[in-house]
C-alpha cells in the first residue's frame, strides 16, 4: 500500500514525498479490542517519538483503527498523521491496491490527514478534503483539495 500511496497523494501535494527507512510502528502488539483494531493514539505517540518535529509524516497501516471516540477511523492526525487502508476498499471487491476507487479514496484521506499535521481544522464543505467523513460516500463526494475557505483561514494563522 505505500507505493499506491505515494501514487494517489503526489499530484495533490506540492512537496516531494519521500520514503522513510522501513520503521515498524508496531508488529501487531499495540492491536486492542480483542485484537481487531488498532489503538491510533498510541500509534501516532510512537510514530512522533521517531521522527523529528518538523517533519510532515504519514505512517500506513493496512490494520483497522480506533480512538476514544470513534470505533474506527480512515485516519488521524496531528503533530504526525496516520492512514488504515482497512475500510478503503471498493465495497464487495478483492482488495486491489490498483482499483482507481481505492487510489482515490486514499488521496484524500492522506491529503485530509496530512492537512491536519498542517494545522487544518475539519470543514463544512462537502467537497473540501478537510470534511469529516466516517463513511465512503461523504468521503467519494469530496475533492483531494483543501477549499478556499481552509486556505484563507490558515494562511491567517501562518
Amino acid at each position: 500500500s505505500i507505493d499506491a500511496f505515494v501514487v494517489a497523494v503526489t499530484p495533490w501535494l506540492p512537496w516531494e514525498i519521500r520514503l522513510a527507512p522501513d520503521w515498524t510502528l508496531d508488529e501487531r502488539r499495540e492491536l486492542s479490542w480483542e485484537g481487531d483494531l488498532y489503538d491510533v493514539d498510541r500509534l501516532l505517540g510512537r510514530l512522533a517519538e521517531m521522527v523529528p518535529s518538523d517533519a510532515l509524516v504519514v505512517g500506513l497501516t493496512d490494520q483497522a483503527m480506533h480512538d476514544d471516540e470513534h470505533w474506527w477511523l480512515y485516519g488521524k492526525g496531528g503533530q504526525v498523521a496516520i492512514v488504515s487502508t482497512a475500510h478503503l476498499w471498493a465495497e464487495y471487491d478483492v482488495p486491489d491496491q490498483a482499483n482507481p476507487l481505492f487510489r482515490d479514496r486514499l488521496a484524500k484521506v492522506g491529503v485530509h490527514e496530512l492537512g491536519h499535521t498542517l494545522g487544518f481544522q475539519h470543514c463544512d464543505d462537502s467537497l473540501c478534503v478537510m470534511k469529516f467523513s466516517s463513511e465512503l460516500h461523504p468521503l467519494d463526494a469530496t475533492r483531494p483539495i483543501f477549499c478556499r475557505l481552509c486556505v484563507k483561514t490558515w494562511l491567517s494563522w501562518h
